[in-house]
């Protein structure tokens, strides 16, 4: 794209340094079109090319130009009204370089003349068969009839042209359009005598994924300049491509949908860590995490007539409990049960039953064992709540049955104060009372009434 301007401001240095500027003006039908231009080297000569009509050249006298001036008048343009053309200005030094007109569309008569509109015969034919893309193969063909060798003229209204010369002795020619997409040009083609084979419809050049052919040197539209009923220079000024600018607004919409997406998405992302944040995790009914704060079970919260024990962590699931340690399996009767402590992180201070330091909550204890009040208590202040539901026995005074007569009674176990612990080598961690003598024992029942 740099190249292209850098070439385009080039052209038009070119042109000031030389002075070759033509003024156009809008054509109408049958009246005198006036060229007027300034700079130059003689001879002069235009070139009117009606779409997909027959070119016409008109010489100029060398008399029309004078002291660096030059002005023209082309009697009676024979052009119908509605019809378009391009008209290019060239001197010695090259064609058209004294520039390109925009598309200009004949207007009607100003001043009521007519004349001879009729169009002329081509020379020769030719097709153009093939699509016209950006850096894609167009064939120009089947121009059996022209004098050897025949020139392609490719002419961008308002722009600038190229042209190429068939080998001699071809018929046809296949061009690479090194031309941007977009641009619209003429194709015309003469042979080696002048001879007009005639000029192609505006084409517009169309898109490719090829732009290995473009270089700074492809030709393209210098000016956007647009016939009126006053004079209009032809200038050199540096424009862009269509196909290019239509190029980079894509790119740049495309960049912006995408920032625009990025967004969206990273605030979608937002809003929901805030609304999860909000909610907060196993919390079903909206309500804060009580993490690390799980509440005490009361007294009287706990059932003994209840089949299933009391949890010291009525909030959390199964799963949430499955990461505190089993419980040791100990099975407590009805008369030592303790009130659940209900609360794991409570330091040894909280709780509401002495901790003995050698009690370990974790390990099970031998069924041998014998352990006083204090350290069954101990202990089960620190068994774990979280255990399958336990089994009651409940105890009966042996008072308190009335059998049957004919029945056999199993009366409940008697109690009696002389029997020792048994010495299973497990030494308590306090100092054990000393056993009562046995002049000083007396065997007693738990009730003075006896069974029948």
């Amino acid at each position: 794209m740099i190249y292209i301007r850098l070439l385009v401001l080039a052209v038009a240095w070119v042109q000031a340094v030389s002075g070759f500027n033509t003024t156009w003006v809008s054509p109408s039908e049958c009246d005198d079109y006036k060229i007027e231009w300034e700079g130059g080297t003689a001879p002069f000569y235009a070139l009117l090319v009606p779409v997909f009509g027959t070119q016409r050249n008109i010489s100029i006298p060398d008399s029309a130009y004078s002291n660096g001036k030059g002005s023209y008048t082309v009697d009676q343009l024979p052009f119908k009204t509605g019809r378009e053309l391009v008209i290019t200005m060239s001197d010695s030094t090259g064609f058209s370089t004294g520039g390109i007109s925009p598309l200009m569309k004949v207007g009607t008569s100003t001043g009521g003349k007519s004349c001879d509109t009729t169009e002329k015969k081509v020379d020769f034919t030719y097709e153009l068969n093939s699509a016209l893309q950006q850096c894609r193969v167009y064939s120009i063909s089947n121009f059996n009839d022209v004098h050897q060798p025949a020139t392609i003229y490719g002419i961008i209204p308002n722009g600038e042209f190229f042209e190429v010369t068939a080998p001699k002795g071809a018929t046809s020619y296949d061009w690479t359009a090194d031309v941007w997409n977009g641009t619209q040009l003429i194709i015309l083609v003469t042979d080696a005598d002048g001879r007009a084979g005639g000029s192609s419809d505006v084409k517009t050049v169309g898109m490719s994924d090829d732009q290995s052919c473009m270089s700074a040197s492809s030709p393209s539209v210098t000016g956007t300049a647009t016939p009126s009923s006053t004079a209009i220079t032809s200038t050199s000024k540096g424009s862009t491509p269509i196909g290019a600018i239509a190029g980079t607004v894509l790119g740049v919409l495309l960049f912006f949908a995408i920032i625009i997406t990025l967004g969206l998405f990273c605030l979608r992302q937002r809003s929901e860590r805030k609304s999860a944040g909000a909610a907060g995790p196993n919390t079903p009914w909206g309500g804060s995490p009580q993490f690390g704060k799980p509440q005490r079970v009361s007294n009287y919260d706990v059932d003994l007539s209840d089949d299933v024990p009391a949890s010291s962590y009525p909030l959390y699931s199964d799963a949430e409990r499955g990461g505190y340690p089993p419980n040791s399996g100990i099975r407590i009767s009805t008369s030592n049960l303790a009130p659940a402590t209900g609360n794991p992180f409570v330091s040894p201070g909280e709780s509401s039953h002495e901790r003995h330091s050698s009690v370990d909550p974790y390990l099970v204890p031998t069924p041998t064992a014998t352990m006083s009040s204090a350290q069954r208590k101990a202990t089960m202040a620190q068994v774990d709540d979280f255990r399958p539901p336990g089994r009651f026995v409940l105890h009966t005074d042996v008072a308190d049955v009335i059998p049957p007569e004919d029945d056999v009674v199993d009366l409940p176990p008697q109690y009696s104060d002389r029997r020792a612990p048994l010495d299973l080598g497990v030494t308590p961690p306090y100092e054990a009372a000393p056993a009562p003598s046995s002049s000083a024992s007396t065997s007693h029942s738990p009730s003075s009434k006896t069974g029948r």
